[in-house]
Parts: structure tokens; C-alpha cells; sequence
């Protein structure tokens, strides 16, 4: 038997599933322009319209003729080609083996899962504002929550909006120090990455934040966003399993093609948070 007479799409299915997974930047952008991606090509143009002005009325006095509405476009574009080739030796071993190809099912779809996010969550160079604080700690981070959400209501996001917060584990301790983290389904951190919420924040740990540093000073360039700040599509995903014309051995192959846009700067807030040394804890 070989990998690839064991329903190579039963297989491929098993990666993306274990890729979906673990997104969890990928998971909070909107995707709504996918299906146009899909059926176009490489990108697609995306329009939307300018502020209306609001006027003082007067009785019995004529009001001004209408202002000429306005619109500004932006094209999503699909940059990103990514592959992996994987063969096996002595397959019907290897077939043998559930735990070998469920391993080899998880870590290349932590791989394609992990391109994707890194590639989301590194969007953070074109955020709209940035808070940062230089000595983060569970003293102060209550402290920066708050000031995210004063963030968003200055720029006029609508109330009830869920605010994605997506942070490095360094950030997240802070968190779990401060006691601030109410919920405990750990069966849903696993599953989707969410650590839990506070003040109408939905709290996201992912090791795809950009870090920089070392020990207790580390550097997160983690991100506050609404579900429409950023834009997601992926024009496909294709795994196939094949033979090697020189080699004896069946091997796994598989790409993904997609793209990200910044859609709402005002909506995605650069969080610079370099974590400090605990006194209390």
C-alpha cells in the first residue's frame, strides 16, 4: 500500500483541517471578497464610499444642491505562494503507522496555518494608530486595555463591536497575572486560540505575533482590530500525494496562494508592548 493509493483527498482534507485549526489571525479577518478572488484571478478591486455631510435644516429656506458622492477603491491582491514536499520511505510502514501520518497531517498543517497568520498579523506596519508602552506588567495592563477601547470609540466604532486582541504569549501572562482572563474552556483554547475576554474584547494568543527580544523584555507588536480591518482571501489550496520518478518512495506534496488588505487602518490599532520584569508577583 502507498500514500498514494490510501485517498490522497482524505489525506489532503486531514491537513487543512489541522491548518484551520490553528489560524487564528487568518480566522478573524474578513473574507467576504474570497469568492471573487476565486472566480477573477489575482485580484480584485474593492470600492467603498466617502463620508456624507450632515447639514443645519432652515425652514422655509431652499438647502443647498447635493454634494457629489464620493468613493475610494482599493485593489486585494493575492501575493503570497507557499509549497511544502514531503516524501516517506518505506511507506507501507509508514502506513502502518497511524501516529506517523497523523503527525506528518499536523505539523504541515501547522506550517500552511502558520505562514497565513504570520503573514495577517504582520499587517500591524500598516495599523491606523499605535499604543505603545515601553514596561509592560500586570500592574499596568488593565491600564492599556482600557486605552484600546478609548481608541476605538474616539474613532467612532459603533458600540458592541467585538475588538479582536491578538497577543504574544508574553502579553497573555501579563493577563493571566492581572487576573483579567475570566473564561476557562480549555477545550475551546485549542481549538480556536481564544484565552477569553474582557471589556468587550475577544482575547487571542499566538506565538505569530512579530516578537523581538529576549528574557522579560520582550517586544510584541501584537494587534487590536475589528472583524473588517483586515481582509483575507485565498484563491486555492491544493494537496496531491505522488510518487518520485527516482525514488522508492510516495511522497505528499501541497500550496496555498492567498493575499491580505488592510481595509480600515482606523479600525486596526499597532499594539508596542515590551514586557517588564514582575515586583509583585
Amino acid at each position: 500500500m502507498s500514500i498514494a493509493n490510501f485517498i490522497p483527498e482524505i489525506f489532503g482534507a486531514g491537513i487543512l483541517k489541522e491548518r484551520d485549526a490553528v489560524n487564528v489571525a487568518v480566522a478573524n479577518c474578513n473574507k467576504s471578497w474570497e469568492g471573487q478572488i476565486k472566480q477573477k484571478g489575482d485580484r480584485v478591486r474593492i470600492t467603498s464610499v466617502g463620508d456624507v455631510a450632515i447639514k443645519t435644516y432652515t425652514r422655509n429656506t431652499d438647502i443647498d444642491a447635493p454634494d457629489e458622492a464620493s468613493d475610494a477603491s482599493t485593489w486585494l491582491e493575492i501575493t503570497e505562494e507557499e509549497y511544502f514536499n514531503v516524501a516517506v520511505d518505506n511507506v507501507d510502514k509508514a502506513q502502518a503507522s497511524e501516529d506517523i501520518l497523523s503527525e506528518l497531517k499536523r505539523k504541515a498543517g501547522i506550517g500552511l496555518a502558520t505562514a497565513q497568520d504570520t503573514f495577517v498579523l504582520g499587517k500591524y506596519t500598516e495599523a491606523g494608530e499605535t499604543l505603545t508602552q515601553g514596561a509592560l506588567t500586570s500592574a499596568n495592563i488593565i491600564g492599556e486595555l482600557g486605552k484600546i477601547l478609548r481608541a476605538f470609540q474616539l474613532k467612532n466604532v459603533p458600540e458592541g463591536t467585538r475588538i479582536k486582541l491578538e497577543v504574544s504569549p508574553y502579553v497573555a501572562l501579563k493577563m493571566l497575572y492581572a487576573k483579567i482572563i475570566k473564561d476557562t474552556d480549555n477545550s475551546a483554547i485549542l481549538r480556536t486560540g481564544k484565552i477569553g475576554e474582557f471589556m468587550n474584547m475577544d482575547i487571542y494568543v499566538t506565538n505569530n505575533v512579530t516578537m523581538s527580544g529576549s528574557g522579560e523584555t520582550v517586544l510584541s507588536h501584537c494587534l487590536a482590530r475589528t472583524q473588517d480591518a483586515i481582509t483575507f482571501a485565498e484563491q486555492f489550496t491544493k494537496i496531491e500525494a505522488y510518487t518520485p520518478e527516482k525514488r522508492f518512495s510516495d511522497a505528499i506534496k501541497g500550496i496555498q496562494v492567498y493575499g491580505a488588505k488592510v481595509i480600515r487602518p482606523k479600525e486596526l490599532i499597532h499594539l508596542a508592548f515590551t514586557c517588564a520584569a514582575e515586583t509583585t508577583i
